[in-house]
């Protein structure tokens, strides 16, 4: 222990609080983990498709009410503001709140006739929108405390969270006649009752919620970047509504359970890229690039492996998270989980667009990814079922990406920077290959568990071999950020 705490203490203040947001996000997840079980097992496929559905409407929702505030804008807000980062801060909860009541007085009299055509029931639509005066306080909070390196309350606030949304979601998913509706309520109270505390803590006065300068400001950062933010939506969340319309809710629960699973690398990735923002801005703002494409391709080659663990056990997964009617969801993992990978690529370079205000070219990016994506999902989950979506979800993200690397080519070029200082494209190339590559044989294995175990275990001794050569690696990175 005394070895490991020195190990610790060695390292940069980046790498402990990448630790522990993996620590913070590997929480939230394991909620959804513990979770899903629950409900796959207490609710009907179809009342968890319902459930799924309305998740899926919640981003949408964020979108169209907040504007994703609380996203890349409030965090381009905190390197631009960070001398006043209290009334900033107050600020955009109080523009977030304007907006939700706006949309509350003129979508809720029309409730009955929306909520149809959006595949929910009127009550869910309502508490909806009663939800977006809840789900953005807890994303600015924890926003700010990432960006500051706060992480202590950050992991108090998380895990009250958790226990509280596992304990009322089961409680109500056993005891409500309508088992969707329950586990909906029960998700809203349990954030609510964390995150009322929380925006006392945040807003300083009632006084402080309206700022004219900083309400100008984000609106006019944020609205360019809402077909960014809803094309994104439409690229995480369009396979599950449209296999919903298509094949019915039964295959909308299923494909959601295998896009549960390919997702939990983005525990890690999300925490990583919280924590190397602020460092990524203070480095270009400073302009010493001289150790960020190594930083970016130590990052690439993690997911890399994280995401090849996933994909190496899938198998398993379903079958411990779902019961027999799920296991057709094995073969979809794989894709989703290169799709992910993906978005931990692109990720890196949208943070230098964003820096840069390079906002309306990921908004065009975003929306021919995401048009890519409809069109390519209509016609092969028509055609081959659920399974396709996975396939073109993921060419969609690939487009994505080469879109966003083009882009990142095209602003650092404008601002006196080369893209070669940022990242190493020809290193990360050949992990993507290599992963694909991995990938495909591990898919052929997966009638074959011990043949696929045995490589398992015969790559982890590879590692181990390797180890001192992969630490002096991760040493001359880890210790100088």
């Amino acid at each position: 222990m005394g070895r490991l705490l020195k190990k610790y203490n060695s390292l940069s203040p980046t790498v402990k609080v990448s630790f522990w947001f993996v620590v913070c996000n590997a929480i939230l997840k394991a909620t959804q983990i513990l979770t899903t079980p629950i409900y796959v097992h207490i609710l009907s496929t179809t009342q968890f498709g319902e459930y799924k559905v309305f998740l899926s409407w919640v981003e949408l929702a964020a979108i169209i009410t907040t504007l994703d505030i609380f996203y890349s804008g409030y965090n381009v807000g905190m390197e631009k503001f960070r001398e006043d980062r209290e009334k900033y801060t107050s600020a955009m909860h109080g523009l977030c709140m304007a907006l939700t009541t706006l949309w509350v007085v003129l979508l809720v009299p029309f409730a009955p006739v929306i909520a149809p055509l959006i595949q929910i029931s009127p009550l869910q639509f309502r508490l909806l929108l009663l939800y977006m005066y809840i789900f953005p306080i807890f994303q600015f909070w924890s926003a700010r405390k990432r960006y500051e390196y706060s992480y202590k309350p950050l992991l108090i606030a998380t895990t009250v969270s958790s226990v509280f949304t596992i304990l009322l979601g089961t409680l109500f998913a056993l005891t409500w006649e309508e088992k969707s509706d329950g586990v909906i309520v029960a998700k809203i109270v349990a954030e609510a009752i964390v995150s009322i505390p929380l925006l006392c803590v945040s807003v300083k006065s009632i006084k402080s919620l309206f700022n004219k300068y900083y309400w100008k400001y984000a609106l006019k950062f944020n609205i360019p970047l809402v077909p960014h933010y809803l094309s994104t939506m439409i690229l995480n969340h369009s396979d599950v509504l449209m296999i919903d319309i298509i094949c019915g809710k039964t295959d909308a629960g299923i494909y959601s359970l295998a896009y549960s699973i390919a997702i939990l690398v983005t525990i890690i990735q999300n925490a990583v890229n919280s924590a190397i923002v602020p460092w990524m801005y203070k480095k270009l703002r400073e302009r010493d690039l001289s150790e960020m494409s190594k930083v970016t391709s130590c990052v690439v080659g993690a997911m890399v492996v994280m995401n090849l663990m996933l994909v190496a056990v899938a198998p398993e997964a379903v079958r411990i998270l779902g019961t027999s009617e799920y296991y057709g969801a094995t073969y979809v993992i794989p894709p989703i989980t290169f799709g992910v990978l993906l978005t931990a690529v692109y990720g890196l370079f949208v943070n230098v667009e964003f820096y840069f205000h390079y906002n309306k070219f990921a908004a065009v990016a975003s929306v021919i990814a995401a048009s890519s994506n409809i069109v390519l999902n209509y016609f092969f989950i028509t055609q081959y079922g659920y399974i396709a979506a996975g396939y073109t979800t993921f060419a969609s993200y690939l487009l994505l990406a080469v879109m966003h690397y083009f882009g990142l080519r095209k602003v650092t070029k404008k601002n006196g920077m080369n893209c070669h200082e940022i990242i190493n494209e020809k290193l990360i190339t050949v992990l993507l290959l290599g992963f694909v590559a991995v990938t495909l044989i591990l898919v052929l294995m997966y009638e074959y568990i011990w043949l696929r175990y045995a490589l398992i275990l015969f790559a982890a001794m590879g590692i181990v071999l390797r180890r001192n050569s992969i630490k002096s690696f991760a040493e001359k990175i880890l210790h100088k950020n």
